[in-house]
């Protein structure tokens, strides 16, 4: 029975977390990432129909170590698609219009990942990958590092120490 417990007990906190890491509200998570100096992380998902999507959400979205990454690296939107879920009319036209402003030609497909800089600008794109949370926030960082400034405690790269 105590197996139980716990197993629920982390069940809720996992989902407190989740709830806490993701927002459907575009222009609130830009006015963070603006505020706070950190990348957005849009993810364009069919949840309840998309295989590629589902297997993102647990493999990696659902994961510690991407959680942890995330906390303090990026401010993550959920922009979802679902087919048998019912969504607000708000932000099914939110979602539309932004898969419209950020689908590139051959990357119309879900899972969609778009990654824009704390000013709002596209930097990067990419999908699903294999390998789990730790392998992805690996694949993130290689994407997100050319764009990171430096801190005013760093000197510049090729500075005399």
């Amino acid at each position: 029975m105590n197996k139980l417990i716990m197993s629920l007990l982390l069940g809720l906190v996992a989902n407190a977390v989740q709830a806490e890491l993701w927002t459907d509200d575009y222009k609130a998570a830009l006015a963070t990432a603006k505020a706070e100096k950190r990348f957005v992380l849009l993810n364009f998902s069919g949840s309840d129909w998309c295989g590629w999507c589902i297997r993102l959400e647990q493999e990696v979205f659902s994961q510690k170590a991407f959680a942890d990454y995330a906390k303090t690296n990026l401010v993550c939107v959920v922009l979802d698609f679902p087919r048998k879920q019912p969504i607000n009319e708000n932000i099914r036209a939110q979602n539309e219009a932004l898969h419209e402003m950020y689908s590139a030609p051959f990357f119309p497909v879900f899972p969609s990942i778009v990654l824009l800089s704390p000013d709002g600008k596209a930097i990067a794109r990419t999908g699903y990958q294999q390998g789990g949370a730790e392998a992805y926030v690996t694949h993130l960082e290689s994407l997100l590092a050319p764009h990171r400034k430096p801190q005013a405690s760093e000197p510049p790269p090729g500075a005399p120490n």
